[in-house]
């Protein structure tokens, strides 16, 4: 046998061959124009690389940012601050004298929250008046209290309506009189019982409308007079300006004329209503007389400024009260066509006065004994 080797060309016996691949497919060639431009950079008349278009999820995350900037504050405000004011409705029918307090004005007032809303603090360590009925009844008096309105029908007897968010929260919690009372009961203060839903202190008794408003008067009548709301606001006219405002009807008018000095007298007989506001901000109280039927503003105005003078000079033997006698002394009467509007200045030491005042008697009523 000899002894040979197959040719490299022929393919070994037996080993299966691979396929002829394809021949290869190259880029043509570049010509010295391509090349130069490769060098320098893309040429003006290539055209620019389009940018991508942001993201969906971008306009999605700043519409929503804008969205709560605007609507958060909304939110809170028609759901949380804002509330349907129901205190004026509750003032009773007859009533001559009515003051209206802005829980939202007072609050932002530093000597109000110190001494009317500390006097709901008990001593350091221990849990608060105002959290204990907080967690009974579901209210928050430190906020939840919107409006204040005071009113009487005959001098004597008067009655005070908060108006705010003064619903339960939790179906298990107290109405307010029953939950006040129970925290009270359990701080072992002496003084209170309850009458079905009405709870009786010493000289007032705390009830509860339908619509959640909290009535407190000195005595039974007045208090259920105030429970059913009626129209005796739109009557007396009160405004609703300012940290407080009031209104004086005639028949005060008519009484307190009847025990004031002589020029006094005459102008109060001579006013058919009073009404006025007073902004914590600026310091000033304003106050509106309406003349009585056929006395003209004119002729009214000069009397009122002669009751002022009279009444400052009567002031001097006196001693002052909460920064009335400097409010008087500023008082400044302007006729309008209508009415007599007075207006005056008075001293922010004399509102610290009247709030250190209160919460003075808010202490000695939570502790049970008559202020």
């Amino acid at each position: 046998m000899p002894n040979t080797i197959p040719d490299q060309d022929e393919p070994e016996r037996g080993r299966p061959t691979e396929p002829d691949l394809p021949a290869r497919e190259t880029l043509p060639d570049l010509d010295e124009t391509n090349l130069e431009g490769q060098n320098d950079g893309p040429s003006e008349a290539e055209p620019a690389t389009p940018q991508k278009p942001p993201k969906s999820w971008v306009y999605f995350l700043v519409g929503g940012l804008l969205f709560a900037s605007v609507a958060g504050p909304l939110a809170f405000y028609f759901l949380v601050w804002r509330y349907r004011p129901t205190a004026p409705q509750h003032i009773p029918q007859g009533s001559t004298v009515a003051v209206r307090l802005d829980g939202r004005e007072l609050y932002l007032n530093e000597p109000f929250r110190k001494h009317v809303l500390g006097a709901l603090e008990d001593q350091p360590g221990l849990e608060s008046h105002v959290e204990r009925i907080k967690s009974r009844t579901g209210i928050d008096l430190r906020s939840d209290v919107r409006e204040i309105v005071l009113a009487t029908t005959t001098g004597q007897s008067f009655v005070v309506i908060l108006g705010g968010r003064l619903g339960r929260t939790r179906i298990e919690q107290q109405p307010f009189p029953e939950g006040v009372y129970t925290v009270l009961t359990e701080k072992q203060i002496p003084g209170f019982t309850m009458e079905g839903a009405v709870m009786v202190g010493p000289g007032f008794r705390v009830a509860q409308a339908e619509d959640d408003t909290v009535i407190i008067g000195t005595d039974e009548e007045i208090v259920r007079a105030a429970l059913e709301p009626s129209e005796a606001w739109k009557t007396l006219g009160l405004s609703s300006s300012g940290a407080m405002s009031f209104v004086i009807d005639s028949p005060a008018l008519s009484a307190a004329a009847r025990t004031s000095p002589s020029a006094l007298a005459d102008a109060l007989g001579k006013s058919d209503k009073v009404t006025g506001f007073l902004r914590l901000d600026k310091a000033k109280l304003y106050v509106d007389v309406v003349p009585s039927s056929g006395v003209r503003s004119e002729e009214l105005g000069p009397e009122i400024d002669e009751a002022l003078t009279e009444a400052r000079t009567l002031s001097l033997l006196l001693p002052d009260a909460y920064g009335a006698k400097s409010a008087l002394a500023s008082a400044r009467v302007k006729p309008r066509p209508e009415t007599v509007m007075i207006e005056a200045e008075w001293p922010r030491e004399g509102f610290e006065e009247a709030f250190e005042r209160m919460g003075s008697v808010l202490r000695t009523v939570l502790a049970g004994t008559k202020p």
